[in-house]
């Protein structure tokens, strides 16, 4: 009878181990971030590479490496890293990567001498903002949070300086000229 009792319980863990220990690894893994996606239009001139994304500590570690292919400097230039994840309230967990004056997040306004720019040709290594990545370590560390597995790169605004830049979608924008009639 012992025997039987003891069978019975070795069994029912050899169960709970199999079912909930795949479960309980997949909840709360450390860089559970496998992939992100550029989902920035082939009509703006920006080469990206992801680097350390699938580090255990990502949201410190990531790199994310832009190059200007175009033949003008970016003088602004805003990304968003949104994730697969939501939040307790149902929004989307994500970043905004800026770079550069924040002034110049309009189409009309242009550089001023002194503003930071990448250079055609040259690169910028975007990174999370440290207080960000720190927030996200302590939402994680109150338990029930998940790890995104995949990210979605997009662009926000790119604005060249002179007047000229392009929105989210990939379209133009210029700067509008007075008309002879305007003051």
């Amino acid at each position: 009878m012992k025997r039987c009792q003891f069978s019975s319980v070795f069994f029912a863990f050899l169960i709970s181990l199999l079912v909930l220990v795949p479960f309980a690894s997949e909840q709360n893994v450390w860089g559970q971030l496998k992939e992100i996606e550029n989902r920035i239009p082939k009509n703006v001139p920006l080469k990206v590479e992801f680097k350390n994304y699938d580090s255990e500590n990502w949201v410190h570690d990531l790199d994310i490496i832009v190059t200007n292919t175009g033949n003008k400097p970016i003088y602004f230039l805003f990304l968003s890293l949104t994730l697969d994840v939501k939040s307790e309230n149902g929004n989307v967990r994500g970043f905004g990567l800026p770079f550069g004056n924040g002034e110049l997040h309009s189409t009309e306004t242009e550089a001023k001498p002194g503003d930071l720019s990448i250079a055609p040709n040259a690169s910028y290594t975007f990174k999370i903002h440290n207080n960000s990545a720190d927030g996200w370590d302590l939402r994680k560390a109150t338990g029930n949070f998940i790890e995104p597995t995949k990210g979605f790169l997009a662009l926000g605004f790119i604005n060249y300086g002179d007047g000229t830049g392009q929105r989210g979608g990939g379209s133009h924008f210029k700067k509008k000229t007075k008309s002879a009639f305007e003051n």
